[in-house]
């Protein structure tokens, strides 16, 4: 249950900061989707 909770709590937080920062969430999308890349 309180990973349910953690989870939603995430999601909140991720939706809320793509409106108020939107530019800056995309620098962050683009540095996690170059992680998998790095970590091969």
């Amino acid at each position: 249950m309180i990973k349910v909770i953690i989870f939603v709590l995430g999601f909140v937080v991720g939706v809320f900061t793509m409106k108020l920062f939107p530019s800056e969430t995309n620098i962050v999308i683009e540095n996690v989707k170059e992680v998998p890349k790095n970590l091969k």
